[in-house]
């Protein structure tokens, strides 16, 4: 407990993330001592009114985005990774826009990256990349959005804890990001991809939808 009352008695959230962090975010929900969490820039709490126009709205383990239907999209929570895509990585209490991206048709939180699928089929992800799950070929975290390299023609994606998928125009499935239990389904293991590779099957193993040899 001494470890635990040391972090709780600073007003810093980087501290607290490495002592039991759910509980140190009650905490500072509470108010049991001071926030380093920071409004949007130019917001205060007396002009803060409702979100609305939203057409989408996706969660990932401490953060939130919204799809307007403008295509803009918005996000807020914890930003350790750059997981709200605003360019920072300071945490928001209240939604700030993702850079860059202003016709986006999806969106899908993982557990500290988020993705987004925009007109024509492109789909680009920004936060946390320490196992690929952004799907740029590299582990670097990205701040603000980064395409998906060498995909065009999604029509639907999804995020997992630490790896994502697109469903394409062609009927495929294309997955990238960590694969320490075959979540890739490329028939290998373990491991990371950090750029997108196809959904493999055994022909042999299904009838219906499969020439059979």
């Amino acid at each position: 407990m001494s470890e635990l009352n040391r972090a709780l008695q600073t007003s810093s959230l980087a501290a607290c993330r490495q002592v039991w962090r759910r509980i140190c975010r009650l905490g500072f929900a509470l108010g049991l001592f001071g926030s380093v969490w920071s409004l949007s820039a130019g917001v205060s709490a007396q002009t803060l009114v409702p979100l609305t126009d939203v057409q989408q709205v996706e969660a990932g383990a401490d953060h939130t985005c919204a799809l307007m239907n403008s295509g803009e999209v918005y996000c807020w929570g914890i930003n350790q990774y750059g997981q709200l895509g605003d360019g920072s990585t300071t945490d928001r209490l209240t939604p700030v826009a993702v850079s860059g991206l202003s016709s986006a048709t999806a969106i899908e939180a993982g557990q500290d990256h988020t993705c987004a699928l925009v007109a024509g089929g492109v789909v680009y992800c920004w936060g946390r990349n320490s196992s690929g799950q952004l799907g740029d070929d590299s582990t670097t975290d990205r701040l603000t959005p980064v395409a998906v390299s060498g995909l065009i023609g999604a029509t639907a994606i999804v995020a997992g804890g630490i790896h994502s998928c697109a469903l394409m125009n062609s009927g495929a499935v294309h997955c990238w990001g960590w694969n320490g239990e075959g979540q890739l389904g490329d028939g290998t293991l373990p491991g990371i991809r950090p750029f997108p590779a196809p959904v493999l099957i055994d022909k042999g193993l299904f009838s219906n939808g499969f020439e059979t040899p």
